[in-house]
């Protein structure tokens, strides 16, 4: 137009056989620049000028390069899939420290996984392993404390507390 270039992506795909074209069938259009370059004799499509948070579609044809900038928060989403990376992080530990106790693995390794679990995040299910490991190794007044850390944070649980009812009778049992 007068006031410039845009670029469209349409949802039309005969656009080039004949048919009309209807911005009602537009998926997108954005503003784009336009600058004169060397002659070109195939038409390019270059991802230029690229930066941690965009870079500039450039579509290069005869003399004459259309720029449209693409911009993303990368912090953002950097952020956020850290956050969902690491907010179960402390599972692998304790699923390492349950497969020890269960398979008749190396019970010091088992609790210091457990502990490492906890220290990454305490939840009921890593205290609980904690527990059986202490108790696995005669050591019942450790294990008794971790089982009731596993019961209140448990008790906090809105769902997946199913191992209330043995933790419960374990702190009755356990002597």
């Amino acid at each position: 137009t007068a006031k410039g270039w845009s670029l469209s992506l349409n949802k039309e795909l005969g656009l080039f056989s004949g048919k009309d074209y209807a911005a009602k069938d537009d998926l997108v259009k954005v503003p784009a620049t336009t600058t004169e370059i060397p002659h070109r004799e195939r038409f390019t499509i270059v991802f230029a000028n690229t930066t941690p948070d965009g870079t500039s579609l450039d579509l290069e044809w005869e003399k004459l390069r259309i720029s449209v900038p693409i911009t993303t928060d990368t912090k953002a989403q950097v952020d956020a899939n850290i956050k969902a990376a690491t907010a179960n992080a402390w599972r692998p530990h304790s699923s390492a420290a349950r497969y020890l106790l269960d398979n008749g693995g190396d019970l010091a390794a088992a609790l210091k996984y457990a502990d490492q679990s906890i220290a990454i995040q305490s939840t009921w299910n890593n205290n609980w392993v904690r527990a059986d490991i202490l108790k696995k190794q005669n050591n019942v007044v450790e294990a008794k404390k971790s089982a009731q850390v596993a019961l209140e944070l448990g008790n906090k649980e809105k769902t997946g507390f199913f191992a209330k009812e043995q933790i419960e009778k374990a702190l009755k049992e356990w002597k």
